[in-house]
């Protein structure tokens, strides 16, 4: 794994929040000149994204890869050091599971319903989502100290199993529709 290379998955739209990280890279390039931001997904945002990029003098670190097959994406995790989740909006987040299951810890911002996902300082971060700052110095405590980085992905794992197992879902699931029916039938 590269302890330099983060990356962002996702539809680029505004909510997002990309801009944080391009933010929050401007900060963390002055430390480690090398590290990169790998950017995954298309979007209307995409072209904004960009200019900022270009605004803030880091586009020899941002790597904008436009769509990429669920396989790259693996491969991608699984090459990086963590997950950035920047969302300000967000339904679940099924990428942070993809994330756990390549044993790699998220930083994500601290609303629900990432902030019931991530269990903070444990399998990733929880970060506030306009603070640039927060998130360089999060990142940089990544690229310091890799022993963090594996130990949260490896927790992350460990709640992917537990929390997220399909036979505890789909029996979940069928407690829920039988407490439904029930209720029907009273």
């Amino acid at each position: 794994i590269n302890t330099l290379q983060f990356i962002c998955i996702g539809r680029l739209i505004f909510y997002k929040n990309i801009e944080i990280i391009l933010k929050a890279f401007k900060i963390i390039i002055k430390e480690f000149p090398n590290v990169k931001l790998i950017i995954a997904g298309g979007g209307p945002h995409e072209q904004s994204l960009q200019e900022l990029t270009q605004e803030l003098g880091i586009n020899e670190n941002i790597n904008f890869v436009g769509f990429v097959t669920h396989e790259q994406k693996i491969k991608l995790l699984s090459e990086s050091n963590a997950l950035l989740f920047p969302s300000t909006i967000e339904g679940f987040g099924l990428v942070i599971l993809e994330a756990f299951q390549q044993n790699k810890p998220v930083l994500t911002s601290n609303i629900p319903p990432m902030s019931e996902i991530i269990d903070n300082n444990k399998t990733g971060f929880l970060i506030d989502p306009n603070n640039a700052k927060d998130w360089a110095e999060k990142i940089i405590l990544l690229i310091k100290e890799p022993e963090i980085s594996n130990k949260m992905g490896k927790e992350g794992n460990n709640d992917l199993k537990i929390k997220y197992n399909q036979k505890l879902f789909y029996e979940e699931i069928t407690r829920m529709y039988n407490n439904i029916l029930l209720k029907i039938k009273d």
